[in-house]
């Protein structure tokens, strides 16, 4: 961001708006909770029990060239998240580049997860 004079400043998002659950950087597991991979310490619930997971999305922004093979295998992989719906692509924007007579695509995607919320028994910092 630019500040006053030209001169560059940032300001540091507090980690908990970052990442609610606390869950955003654990492994998921399948098949997860409805129909969504699950994230964190799998819950032990009851019937009825009135504190379930619920969605969350994790964002990821990548610029990917279609001309450089694990750019275009990372691109179909995420095209293939979203057709499995387990995410959702927020924006994308393509150009083509003249010198490489191929695509660079601007990919702004949501991964889709399901976790207990924190303060909850089975949820983290409680």
């Amino acid at each position: 961001m630019s500040g006053t004079n030209g001169k560059r400043w940032s300001s540091t998002l507090d980690p908990i708006l970052v990442d609610p659950t606390g869950n955003l950087h654990s492994g998921i597991t399948m098949p997860g909770w409805d129909g969504l991979p699950f994230r964190g310490t799998i819950p032990d619930l009851k019937d009825g029990d009135p504190k379930q997971p619920v969605q969350h999305q994790k964002v990821h922004i990548e610029i990917l060239c279609l001309w450089v093979e694990n750019d275009m295998k990372k691109y179909r992989e995420i095209c293939q998240v979203v057709a499995n719906g387990y995410g959702l692509i927020s924006k994308e924007d393509a150009r083509y580049d003249e010198q490489k007579k191929n695509w660079r695509v601007f990919i702004r995607w949501l991964e889709l997860f399901t976790a207990m919320e924190k303060g909850t028994d089975n949820g983290r910092n409680r």
